[in-house]
């Protein structure tokens, strides 16, 4: 059926079927010529969380309810809600209901219940008598009834619905709760309208970007090798546990826009240049050798001049490490660190202490060292501006480990 299909070179296919016969079309659609770039959607049949999940269903469109119940009350249930009926269906069952006909049926139920009620009496020997008529007459005559799916009327031909309908897009099969409220398109007697964007396929868009995967790669400190040298009395732990284990819950979460990530190496470096495993070296396997999207962590202490070879000779993106703007000027690719460069923290730091009344009037001591001189000089002009009184300035040759 699918290669009839493909044959006939369609932009989308809509398949308002049930299950099974829905996993087989999702689950091979993409195994057959000419189906690339097909766009899949399904109806009501098919909204529901065991079909959703199946990871082939992602990038599909669904039509069915309006599922924005927002506030709704049912006239007849006092204290009802949306909100309160999964709350005590959860309680009950253990899970969501898991097909969007919930809402309906809690108002069908109720109103067939006052239907019964309004045309239902006790004969003279005890027994109930329901009349039928009655209840058909009853439900035809209903007029703004408030239902959790919204004011209900009945017309001639007994639809009591709402008559609402959206199209929602379904982009992650691990968030199957996100994608039912993924309105993209909406309709009721009144008219149809779009109010939401169109989902933009997932195709392998750069380096180390898959249609599904988003592979990355991380650096640590050798501590193994610190520790047996002497240079340190303890690590950090397992660190490749550590990363792996924040993977593992981004994934569980749905990942990113759709896609899972993939944690190719987690590769130790030492901080001392000319000792251990080379910062250039590991540059060079997780971001030339793996095809990575990103490296996390980059090179830290002495070993911070290597991280340009990541954002700059290998033009792969960097979220860690330290850089200012001669580093940041010899690179390509993006590079996050979390904190400010060092020549700009000094003037973040005394906005801040300007802000809060810290500076004018007061006494400042202001010493540095020879390798920081560039921010010694910006912490001397800035406290000089802010008119603060600087009582001695002292700039001197000795390290941080020897002050």
């Amino acid at each position: 059926v699918l290669t009839e299909i493909a044959a006939g070179a369609p932009e989308m296919l809509f398949f308002p079927i049930f299950q099974p016969e829905g996993d087989f079309i999702v689950q091979q659609a993409s195994d057959v010529a000419g189906m690339d770039g097909i766009t899949l959607m399904a109806a009501d049949g098919l909204m529901v969380s065991n079909f959703m999940e199946i990871p082939e269903t992602a990038g599909m469109y669904f039509s069915g309810p309006d599922l924005r119940y927002g506030f709704n009350k049912n006239q007849r249930v006092i204290g009802s809600s949306p909100e309160s009926f999964l709350s005590l269906y959860v309680v009950q069952y253990g899970e969501k209901p898991s097909a969007a006909f919930w809402a309906h049926s809690f108002d069908a139920t109720t109103l067939l219940l006052d239907a019964i009620e309004a045309a239902s009496y006790v004969d003279d020997d005890g027994t109930l008598v329901i009349d039928r008529a009655g209840v058909r007459e009853f439900l035809s005559n209903v007029q703004g009834y408030s239902g959790l799916t919204g004011t209900l009327s009945c017309d001639a031909f007994g639809d009591c619905g709402s008559q609402k309908i959206t199209v929602i897009g379904h982009a992650n099969s691990s968030d199957v709760d996100g994608s039912l409220e993924n309105v993209i398109y909406e309709y009721s007697p009144a008219g149809g309208n779009q109010v939401g964007e169109l989902m933009v396929p997932l195709t392998a868009t750069w380096r180390g970007v898959t249609a599904d995967s988003i592979h990355i790669a991380t650096t640590t400190i050798d501590f193994e090798w610190l520790v047996e040298n002497g240079f340190s009395p303890e690590g950090w732990g397992d660190q490749e546990l550590v990363w792996q284990t924040m993977v593992d819950d981004l994934n569980a979460r749905g990942g990113i826009n759709g896609r899972q990530v993939v944690l190719d190496a987690v590769r130790p470096f030492s901080a001392i240049p000319g000792f251990g495993i080379s910062a250039d070296a590991v540059c060079l396997e997780v971001a030339g050798d793996f095809e990575t999207f990103a490296v996390l962590g980059g090179f830290l202490g002495p070993a911070e001049i290597s991280n340009i070879c990541i954002p700059g000779q290998q033009n792969t993106v960097l979220l860690g490490g330290r850089m200012d703007a001669e580093r940041l000027g010899q690179v390509q690719a993006p590079w996050i660190m979390d904190g400010t460069m060092v020549n700009r923290r000094m003037e973040v730091f005394l906005s801040l202490l300007d802000q809060n009344g810290l500076i004018e009037g007061r006494k400042f001591v202001v010493i540095g060292r020879d390798d920081t001189e560039e921010t010694y000089n910006t912490a001397r002009e800035g406290m000089a501006a802010l008119g603060a009184d600087v009582v001695l300035e002292l700039l001197s040759d000795q390290t941080g480990g020897d002050t």
